[in-house]
This record gives structure tokens, sequence and C-alpha cells, in this order.
């Protein structure tokens, strides 16, 4: 399902997200988290409710505003040069 909703994460399609309108990115909620930073404490409660339920969307790097996303660390360096984000998938693991 994952695969059908993200098929492949690069720095362009990021970049494409950010030129949206604010109000058209995605927001947090049941099904959708947004984190800036991987925790030892929250990161793994995160995946753990998304298990114990309907699964979900964990984007890692993200910082938000208001509950939406509102840029991507590194991202200005990544789409200037430094290539694509890698991919994860249940599939690598």
């Amino acid at each position: 399902m994952i695969d059908e909703l993200l098929p492949e994460v690069t720095t362009e399609a990021l970049a494409a997200l950010m030129q949206r309108d604010e109000e058209q990115r995605p927001v947090e909620g049941i099904s959708w988290e947004l984190k800036s930073e991987v925790s030892k404490d929250r990161t793994p409660r995160t995946v753990c409710a998304f298990a114990n339920t309907l699964g979900g969307i964990l984007i890692l790097g993200a910082t938000e505003r208001e509950k939406r996303i509102n840029g991507f660390a590194g991202l200005e360096e990544l789409a200037s040069g430094w290539g694509n984000i890698p991919r994860c998938t249940r599939r690598d693991l």
C-alpha cells in the first residue's frame, strides 16, 4: 500500500511538495506523523502506535507548522547536487 502512495521519494518529489500551497500539504493526523529527527523515546512509540492500528506514514526529517509539512532538513543541500534520499520499504528489511 505504501508503495502505491509513495512509489519513489526523491529530492525532486520533496521539493515539488514544498512548492504546493501550505493548505495542500499533508496534515499530521491518524495516518500521518511528521518528525524533524529520530528520537529514542518518541520514534519507537509512533511506529508501535501505527503497528497497533491501521498503519500510517512516518516522515522523518520534516519540520511542521500547525501540523502541516513546513520543510525538510537538508533538502536544499540535497536538491543542489547531493543526490536522492535513500528509500527503505518493508521489502528492504
